[in-house]
């Protein structure tokens, strides 16, 4: 039993990706003081090196899902950094070194912080602030719905296992309001995603693509293991911001 358990360990760790030292490396820690006075942490990569025109470079905010941290990103950072684009990852309110201050985090407070990264991220220099883009997984592109549709100057966002209601965090409202591109990401055999998916393409009001494969894997595990998805979103990216 014991020499299961240790082959099955091997397993696991062999099959985890492996995080490029670059993509460690060329990232910043950076802090933000969210609006009740909590810091917020965030890993950043910025223009140097990249190739943008008169007005910068795009960015985009990377958020996580549940019990992840910003480090979960690391993998997909290069594939963003060698297309030219500035990329911020960012602990969720409540996760990894941001914490959760005194109370339980509302879903107001964490799309607060998220808002306030994206306001962060217009002003680096040689960003191009109105080319701002979000990408998702499960709570993180809940909490980015949110702030598509409250600030208009968000270009795209892309949402791996989207969800309906994640710690009162809603999207079919937020959804409702938001005239730009959404890229919903899913596994077919991800039944919480699955039918979000379905319900959400229903209140879509501008332009959408939806990616659904054979796996049960969510979030960003399905960047990790499912082939050609970092690449499909580069490409939705490119399509909206060259």
């Amino acid at each position: 039993m014991k020499l299961r358990f240790i082959l099955v360990v091997v397993l696991i760790l062999l099959s985890l990706p492996v995080i490029p030292a670059s993509a460690q490396a060329d990232l910043q820690p950076v802090t933000i003081t969210a609006e009740d006075g909590l810091v917020l942490y965030g890993l950043y990569s910025g223009t140097e090196g990249l190739e943008g025109d008169e007005s910068g470079v795009p960015a985009v905010l990377l958020m996580h899902h549940g019990n992840a941290v910003k480090e979960k990103w690391l993998p997909f950072i290069p594939m963003l950094t060698e297309a030219n684009y500035a990329v911020l990852t960012v602990d969720v309110r409540g996760f990894g070194e941001t914490g959760r201050g005194e109370n339980a985090p509302t879903a107001e407070e964490r799309i607060s912080d998220a808002q306030r990264w994206v306001d962060w991220l217009r002003e680096q220099d040689g960003v191009d602030p109105e080319r701002i883009n979000i990408v998702g997984a499960s709570i993180g592109g809940d909490i980015g719905l949110n702030i598509m549709a409250q600030d208009e100057g968000i270009v795209s966002i892309t949402v791996l296992s989207v969800g309906l209601e994640v710690e009162d965090i809603t999207t079919a409202p937020a959804v409702e309001q938001i005239t730009r591109p959404i890229y919903f990401i899913t596994g077919r055999e991800d039944e919480v995603g699955l039918e979000a998916v379905q319900e959400l393409i229903n209140h879509v009001q501008g332009e959408m693509l939806i990616s659904i494969h054979d796996t049960s894997m969510c979030c960003t595990f399905l960047i990790d293991f499912v082939d050609g998805v970092d690449a499909d979103i580069v490409a939705w990216l490119d399509r909206h911001n060259k």
